[in-house]
């Protein structure tokens, strides 16, 4: 009989110890923005000087890398602007802040880049992300650059909307 109580008495403390274990807690789901934005993502780009259309590139690859867990860096190979680049350029900003902004994320930065401009040679122009939003699995960029041209500084709209590869 001590030896019936005894074994009762292991087994609801043995229960007892396994029912009071936690189970994993619902953990809030952690989002990892620079994680949901990096990739390859193909595109069309419209270039626009002074509101008119002044280029197109299609089927263009714009790579966004991770640099930290906060920042990204974007890079745009081969664009050309006809008349108005002599050799294609890259157009790369190297550090650009991403947020979490409703069922998307925002891309934030600006850097000088340098393009090869008729006349003036390799040229420091400034280039600033004015919208950058990807929202399921499709990315929608404007770049402004400020080109000088003629002897006054023109900003220059870069367009691309696309998807990740």
């Amino acid at each position: 009989m001590k030896k019936n109580l005894f074994f009762a008495g292991l087994m609801l403390c043995m229960l007892a110890m396994l029912s009071s274990c936690d189970k994993k807690k619902d953990e809030p789901n952690v989002v990892d923005p620079v994680g949901s934005v990096v990739g390859t993502y193909n595109g069309n780009i419209d270039i626009k000087m002074n509101g008119s259309t002044i280029g197109a590139i299609p089927a263009a690859d714009i790579v966004i890398a991770k640099v930290s867990d906060k920042e990204v860096s974007l890079s745009l190979s081969n664009f050309v602007i006809d008349n108005l680049l002599t050799e294609p350029a890259t157009i790369k900003i190297d550090k650009c802040a991403v947020a979490e902004s409703g069922e998307g994320y925002t891309l934030t930065g600006k850097q000088d880049v340098t393009l090869s401009l008729p006349l003036l040679g390799p040229t420091t122009c400034p280039v600033e992300i004015t919208n950058g939003v990807i929202k399921n699995g499709v990315f929608t960029l404007i770049l402004t650059v400020q080109a000088p041209v003629m002897g006054q500084t023109i900003p220059v709209v870069v367009n691309f909307t696309g998807t990740r590869k």
